[in-house]
């Protein structure tokens, strides 16, 4: 694999990996939602978890081509992420913006007159963004689990 197409490739990763992140963040909000909303006689009953899932696809449609910054602001007004997933979200989003506009739309241009090094910590920088883009959406998914197992 070339330099160009490893950038184009970790690039396009970390674009799948923010939308699992954005997906389950989204679950995040909606299921916690459903389970403060719940009444005594769906205690125990699969509808309620059932609705949250599909807040949580009802918001990933409605945000489909919305900003980061929109995201951001629709995410704070619900408080419902730890701080810390929170504070990963804003930075996992706002680089989601930044290597769209800087490797993705077009990279072929700028990039073909690099150095072998600058390809490189190019290589090392998006392996890092997609390292941390992981472990969010892994923590993320964990608070989805934790809050099925509350119904």
């Amino acid at each position: 694999m070339t330099y160009l197409e490893k950038i184009t490739f970790l690039t396009g990763k970390y674009l799948q990996v923010t939308q699992f992140v954005l997906k389950n963040a989204y679950r995040v909000v909606a299921l916690s939602f459903a389970y403060e909303n719940k009444t005594p006689y769906l205690e125990g009953s699969s509808v309620v978890m059932e609705s949250g899932e599909l807040h949580a696809k009802e918001f990933l449609s409605r945000f489909a081509s919305a900003s980061s910054d929109t995201i951001i602001v629709f995410f704070e007004e619900q408080n419902r992420l730890s701080k810390a997933d929170m504070k990963k979200l804003i930075y996992v989003l706002k680089k989601r913006d930044y290597l769209i506009s800087s490797f993705y739309i077009e990279n072929t241009s700028a990039l073909a007159r690099e150095e072998a090094k600058t390809y490189e910590s190019i290589i090392n920088e998006l392996e890092g963004y997609l390292d941390e883009a992981s472990k969010l959406n892994v923590s993320l998914s964990k608070a989805c689990d934790r809050l099925c197992n509350m119904f």
